[in-house]
């Protein structure tokens, strides 16, 4: 068509499919302006982060950073995210992660972080399993698994989980 339309909507999935960029505001300030893409996969901010679908949020510190990865501590679990920017040591972040990156048992052998984990609990959804999952120090995740993968699961079973350094967004405080 040619004309610029300016569309507003509180509705996630219509934003996505209907957009060509996105601009996600919070207290009439921008957050972040993208394509669909960009806004759910590299979130900006903690709020763009958890407005544009779901995303396990790890509060961590910086224990070192450099050519574009950073080594994060959260609690008692040590992993490498990709980051952009400059990150100093010791910096307060927060690693935003996708439940559906999040992969268990086999899947997550090849996984460059990877941690075990106890399964907290279990939500069948159809062809997606939502696994809530206990980590040490007290962390938690949830991860999004297609039914199939979830046949072993079982509520108690100690498990391994992880995760690529691509999918973890280190997000400044």
């Amino acid at each position: 068509v040619g004309t610029t339309f300016v569309y507003v909507t509180h509705d996630q999935g219509e934003a996505l499919t209907m957009s060509d960029r996105i601009a996600v505001m919070k207290d009439g300030r921008v957050e972040q302006v993208g394509s669909s893409q960009e806004i759910y996969s590299r979130p900006a901010t903690r709020f763009v982060a958890t407005f544009i679908g779901e995303a396990n949020l790890l509060e961590a510190k910086v224990a070192r950073a450099g050519n574009g990865e950073a080594l994060i501590e959260a609690g008692a679990l040590r992993f490498v995210a990709s980051a952009d920017g400059r990150l100093p040591e010791g910096a307060a972040v927060t690693v935003s992660l996708r439940p559906e990156h999040v992969k268990i048992g086999p899947a997550a052998e090849g996984c460059e972080n990877r941690f075990e984990a106890t399964v907290a609990d279990l939500t069948f959804m159809g062809s997606i399993v939502r696994c809530r999952l206990a980590l040490a120090g007290g962390q938690t995740l949830v991860s999004e698994v297609h039914n199939d993968e979830a046949a072993d699961l079982a509520q108690g079973r100690r498990i391994t989980v992880g995760w690529a350094r691509a999918s973890g967004v280190v997000l400044q405080r």
